[in-house]
């Protein structure tokens, strides 16, 4: 492997002796010793990350998307003002500002949203149903992670090219 870069950091003087005696030990330099317990340490990491970290069916593309949202369950069917975080085939993630209606009705996890939003590159607008699975707050937003429930054959077609 080629090195051409180059990394400085500080530390202590007792883990400079440790480095360095392990470098002694194992007939290395100190250089060494280090690139190997990064490349070890990645690469436990790369395996955990592998192990049980994505239960869902399609794979999200992270996106900043403006949306209008509404509940379904609200008698109102007043839009609010969002932000798709992420999407797929299946799901969706979208946030809205704290202090809203929707904010409240996101905690249940039975809450139907309708949201509509425009991806990069089409000119119709993408309408879907979904269900809350999971919501959480946050600084000064309200997120909702929803399962996609129904969708238009467009809007899917358009879910489908921008995602593929």
């Amino acid at each position: 492997m080629k090195k051409n870069i180059s990394i400085c950091f500080r530390t202590s003087s007792a883990i400079r002796n440790d480095l360095k005696k392990i470098a002694r030990d194992e007939r290395k330099s100190v250089s060494n010793v280090i690139e190997s317990v990064i490349y070890q340490h990645l690469k436990t990491a790369q395996e955990l990350n592998g192990i049980g970290q994505e239960r869902r069916r399609y794979q999200r593309k992270k996106v900043s998307l403006p949306a209008f949202i509404m509940s379904t369950n609200c008698p109102e069917k007043e839009f609010e003002p969002g932000t798709v975080l992420d999407i797929s085939m299946g799901g969706i993630r979208f946030s809205v500002p704290k202090g809203t209606k929707l904010d409240v009705q996101a905690e249940g996890n039975d809450s139907e949203f309708s949201v509509i939003f425009i991806l990069p590159n089409e000119s119709r607008p993408v309408k879907v149903k979904c269900r809350t699975m999971q919501a959480c707050d946050d600084m000064d937003t309200f997120q909702v992670g929803a399962v996609l429930l129904d969708a238009d054959f467009n809007s899917y077609q358009a879910l489908h090219n921008y995602l593929n």
